[in-house]
């Protein structure tokens, strides 16, 4: 009975082999594309929710797929990543909108988080009567 080939050898273990012998110069990018794809384990620090929760009580901002940005100190995140900001604001296009003291950010509306977020000066462009 035949015990080599593809599947004995493991995916792992032939992609990882096929790495070293195909793309010598460009290693570390592929190896990345592995740990992408499920391929190699990341590391627990470089996990995305473990970087946030390092943030916790950090102002951040959070600019959804719809093109809102929201600002404020993340006090919660959960596994899903649904964020709560405390004293949060609420931006479009450079103009503040509003003012909540508190607000919970569906995880799966998230398109970016920007992390250390610096507090923008509050303009009060959006909320005047013309």
């Amino acid at each position: 009975m035949y015990k080599g080939g593809f599947f004995a050898f493991g995916f792992k273990d032939f992609f990882k082999n096929l790495i070293d012998k195909l793309f010598i110069g460009k290693k570390k990018n592929l190896m990345m594309l592995l740990q992408k794809f499920g391929g190699i384990p990341m590391e627990a620090s470089k996990k995305p929710l473990n970087v946030l929760v390092k943030e916790m009580n950090a102002y951040i901002g959070i600019v959804l797929k719809n093109g809102i940005e929201y600002r404020g100190t993340m006090v919660h995140c959960d596994n899903y990543m649904n964020i709560i900001l405390e004293g949060a604001s609420e931006h479009y296009n450079g103009q503040l909108l509003a003012h909540y003291g508190q607000i919970l950010l569906r995880g799966n509306n998230i398109l970016y988080i920007i992390l250390n977020a610096t507090p923008k000066k509050e303009s009060n462009q959006g909320q005047q009567q013309s």
